[in-house]
């Protein structure tokens, strides 16, 4: 949902692939995709530009200020006139947890069975 489901709907990207993306979006562009921007929302998103992000690239955030800065997670950061930033693609970030293994795990153990 959100960024993820934008990125998601151009360029997926499997869980073990070290790689990041950077989306410019833009509401008047014809390179439309269909994305669950939130709760019951789907929406056409126009996407500007699509660049592929290798571990260790920075990439700079040139754009008109404010900006919100969406990062995987619900972190945001806004950022005011006369702000900097760029991102780096890190690989020693936080774990992930594959629901998949985890749901296996529990039936393979038993823990959700209840009765006989």
């Amino acid at each position: 949902m959100g960024m993820s489901a934008i990125v998601g709907g151009v360029r997926p990207i499997a869980v073990e692939e070290p790689v990041g993306v950077a989306l410019t979006l833009d509401g008047a562009s014809p390179w439309r995709v269909l994305a669950a921007v939130g709760p019951g929302l789907v929406r056409r998103v126009g996407i500007a530009s699509l660049e592929v992000i290798a571990p260790g690239k920075g990439v700079e955030i040139i754009a008109e200020r404010p900006l919100l800065l969406a990062f995987d997670g619900e972190r945001e950061l806004t950022l005011r006139q006369g702000d900097t930033a760029a991102v780096v693609l890190r690989t020693d970030g936080p774990w992930i947890v594959d629901a998949w293994r985890v749901m296996q795990a529990l039936v393979a153990k038993g823990f959700l069975q209840q009765g006989s």
